[in-house]
This record gives structure tokens, C-alpha cells and sequence, in this order.
């Protein structure tokens, strides 16, 4: 994720601690790769992305009306 990213890894550890700290992400563990964890959002991360693209969208749609 971190080279998708264009960070260092440990950059996006920090990254991925804060969100973890705020409740925004929680991670799991890799069924299939014991040296990986994946991320997934919380209810709580999932409703500040919902807001987030409510607002692009809005702006968006106020800047280019269809």
C-alpha cells in the first residue's frame, strides 16, 4: 500500500497508527500471509468517507451541473 501511496513504510505506519488510535481503521490479520495485516475501516471510518464524498459530490455537482 505504501508504494501506491508514494510513502515510505514508515510513514504509513505512522499513518496507519493514528487512524487506528482515532477508531477510524482497525487492523486484521492475513489469513493467508502470517507476515501481513489488512486494514479495514470502522463504522466510524466508513461514516467519515461517506461524508467526505457527500461533499465532493455536492461541490462538484454546484461547480458542474449536469
Amino acid at each position: 500500500m505504501f508504494k501506491d501511496m508514494m510513502v515510505t513504510s514508515g510513514t504509513m505506519t505512522h499513518r496507519l497508527q493514528q487512524l487506528e488510535k482515532r477508531k477510524l481503521i482497525e487492523r486484521i490479520a492475513d489469513p493467508n500471509d502470517k507476515r501481513s495485516l489488512m486494514v479495514k475501516l470502522t463504522s466510524s471510518g466508513e461514516e467519515i468517507i461517506a461524508n467526505v464524498f457527500l461533499h465532493i459530490f455536492t461541490w462538484k455537482i454546484s461547480y458542474f451541473p449536469i
